[in-house]
């Protein structure tokens, strides 16, 4: 269950107190609900323009998507063919479309398809009896299963035809009903991610791209397969397993290290041009192919990066950020080597990434390029009435995993102009430690400066700026931490938002938020500490009260 932050005791006084909470939950394509206020006017606007990954609820990878307008209407077939041509023994009946023994039936609508788009096909087999019924988008047939149910797929389109047809010959007696055809929309979908488990969080990362051409198809001719010593070539073996999106796409590869030697190895490798000083991370989810641990390592031009690494029968993300020492086009690899105890190595391969950067992020499936996932953004302008003017708190509930990316990382950034006037600035910098920036509408600076006193501890941090004219108050997870005179130059007329990032420049905080508040008054100290410490209880009873569906 998930929780929020307040005593049974105080929840309701506090969230009445509230101006704007944004819980991640309910989402759509561009916006981010707020729980409050609740005409929307707190819905926070989310862009991202391009597809990317999250880890769900049941734990999977996946592309994070909403659906688009349906394409095909009136596909409950309610007692009429509702603008589909039946071939001759395809019959309508009361609510369902029905299929005659035949060697070859088919139903179809015409509908306007772009070709690549990605298209969410939802059919409910009501009866079967025998044969194989398909689905159709352009020229690709899906085969329905056929235990009873509601059956769904995603299909890329390849034509302007929508078809249900029973085909290959084979006699077909069965029941259809319930037809839908929607667009999957995958930019700028706001991405709630459940790694590690407990309560989704917003998922706010840079730009990164996967220089790996092809980043689960090992079998492909882009990986290449190397020995040296005396050991053999590895053996790819595509498809063998279920993989950590859920689906039986992930790769056996048998590498063998046969000898003695540390010489003895065989890999798997692509070729990437280096750049000198540059920082990079390889990361790959592995397990055992047996049962037994399994050793592999990663290699750059031969050398080996980030130690021996020990895959389990359990997927594990393994992650090993290095320092290029030289300018040049060399080889990254998967290599094993052989010893008097170790001669071969057995792996369930799959999402196998190269980014430049110091941390890993979210997995960028790439199928014959190198793949970009652009950065994602989220803010909001033009809510003067929701930021309180002459005191208030801005509160940000979020995970440090690993420091931002950027020169420092805005937290909950409040703005009228820009973020250099007229402004309020949480920031965390490169080395985790926290800073208060304040600018008003002719001068400004770090009224709060990141020391070795405000270094933020790695894992959840609950923080809440507490400001007035004469004073800023900071807390971090139940304690003062902080504090700072902002005399002389006090913003005015705030107008804006930015959250977990700037709207103005590369600040992207690269790591999840679980909550963000504002509110108009400034708290008083023990409501400071309780705000970002004390008892929790489960955010059912907040959504209760606030009578808030998740979507």
């Amino acid at each position: 269950m998930c929780d929020n932050l307040f005593n049974n005791d105080t929840i309701m006084s506090k969230y009445d107190d509230a101006s704007l909470i944004m819980f991640p939950s309910g989402y759509k394509e561009d916006k981010i609900y707020s729980l409050k206020p609740t005409d929307g006017s707190g819905d926070l606007t989310f862009t991202r323009a391009s597809t990317a990954t999250r880890v769900n609820s049941d734990g999977l990878i996946e592309t994070a998507s909403v659906l688009g307008s349906e394409e095909i209407t009136n596909g409950d077939f309610d007692g009429n063919a509702n603008n589909w041509t039946l071939d001759s023994g395809v019959t309508y009946g009361d609510n369902n479309l029905v299929f005659a023994t035949d060697s070859n039936q088919k139903a179809t609508q015409t509908q306007t398809f772009t070709v690549g788009k990605t298209y969410r096909v939802s059919i409910e087999l009501v009866a079967y009896t025998s044969g194989i019924i398909t689905v159709r988008m352009g020229s690709v047939p899906q085969v329905i299963t056929t235990d009873i149910g509601v059956k769904t797929w995603d299909i890329i389109a390849t034509g302007n035809l929508a078809r249900i047809e029973g085909t290959f010959g084979i006699g077909v007696s069965a029941t259809i009903d319930n037809v839908s055809v929607k667009e999957v929309i995958t930019n700028n979908v706001p991405r709630i991610d459940y790694t590690g488990g407990g309560c989704g969080k917003l998922l706010l990362e840079p730009q990164r791209t996967n220089l790996f051409t092809y980043s689960s198809e090992f079998d492909n001719a882009a990986w290449g397969k190397t020995t040296s010593g005396s050991a053999a070539a590895p053996v790819v073996t595509a498809n063998y397993a279920i993989s950590p999106d859920g689906t039986q796409n992930a790769d056996r590869v048998y590498f063998d290290a046969v000898g003695v030697s540390s010489s003895d190895r065989s890999g798997l490798v692509q070729n990437f041009a280096f750049t000198t000083g540059q920082v990079y991370t390889i990361s790959a989810y592995a397990k055992s192919a047996t049962g037994v641990n399994q050793i592999l390592q990663f290699r750059v031009a031969g050398v080996q990066v980030g130690g021996e690494l020990i895959a389990t029968s359990e997927w594990q993300r393994f992650n090993v950020t290095f320092t290029a020492t030289a300018t040049t086009t060399d080889n990254f690899g998967i290599q094993l080597r052989g010893d008097n105890t170790s001669n071969e190595s057995d792996l369930i391969l799959y999402g196998l990434q190269l980014e430049l950067g110091s941390y890993s992020t979210s997995y960028i499936k790439s199928e014959g390029a190198a793949t970009t996932r652009l950065a994602d953004s989220c803010s909001k302008t033009g809510i003067s009435s929701l930021i309180g003017q002459t005191e208030g708190v801005l509160f940000v509930d979020f995970q440090l995993n690993q420091a931002p990316s950027d020169t420092n990382g805005r937290l909950l950034q409040l703005w009228a102009t820009n973020d250099t006037t007229n402004s309020i600035l949480p920031l965390v910098n490169q080395s985790n430690q926290f800073q208060l920036a304040i600018f008003g509408s002719a001068s400004g600076g770090a009224i709060i400066p990141a020391s070795a006193s405000t270094l933020l501890g790695l894992g959840q941090n609950k923080i809440a700026v507490a400001y007035t004219s004469t004073s800023f108050v900071v807390y971090r997870n139940g304690v003062l931490f902080a504090s700072g005179d902002p005399t002389g130059f006090f913003p005015t007329s705030l107008t804006s938002l930015d959250l977990g990032g700037s709207s103005f420049a590369a600040r992207n905080l690269s790591n999840p938020v679980n909550q963000a508040i504002l509110f108009k008054t400034a708290l008083s100290d023990n409501q400071l500490a309780d705000l970002t410490g004390g008892n929790k209880t489960t955010f059912n009873a907040l959504a209760e009260f606030y009578g808030y569906q998740i979507l």
